[in-house]
């Protein structure tokens, strides 16, 4: 191996951990400065790449629309057709930071909801619930 192998190693080792920073950074913030707004499911996919079934929201915080997707941990073969019908064109709470409400998280499970203290509707639990239950099989 030699020295300019060893520094390319060092520098995408040192992108990686800055990388890993800014999330935890961005976490955190999101935990420390939040507000909760309504997002609508518009979409439920898949990707080749990764296991998880993507839930695609969109929500809009003083007239500009943010779209994002939350990602949801899926092991079973039917995940995608259930949490499609499950979904899709539903509203769930986001909490979004509030200097920054791109950076936002669609609440998707019971453990989410119970963290930034929000008081789900009967509807909302049962969605939660079923996630839940399919996740935790």
């Amino acid at each position: 191996m030699t020295k300019k192998d060893i520094i390319g190693y060092v520098f995408v080792l040192i992108l990686c951990g800055i990388g890993f920073l800014f999330a935890v950074y961005k976490g955190k913030e999101l935990d420390k400065n939040y507000q909760v707004t309504l997002g609508k499911v518009y979409d439920v996919e898949t990707s080749s790449k990764n296991p998880d079934v993507f839930a695609k929201f969109r929500y809009e915080i003083s007239g500009q629309i943010f779209d994002h997707n939350s990602s949801i941990p899926c092991t079973h073969s039917n995940c995608l057709q259930f949490l499609y019908s499950l979904l899709k064109e539903k509203s769930l709470p986001v909490v979004y930071q509030k200097n920054d409400p791109d950076n936002c998280l669609m609440i998707l499970s019971l453990k989410e909801s119970a963290k930034y203290q929000i008081n789900l509707t009967s509807d909302q639990q049962k969605i939660i619930t079923s996630i839940d239950s399919m996740v935790n099989k």
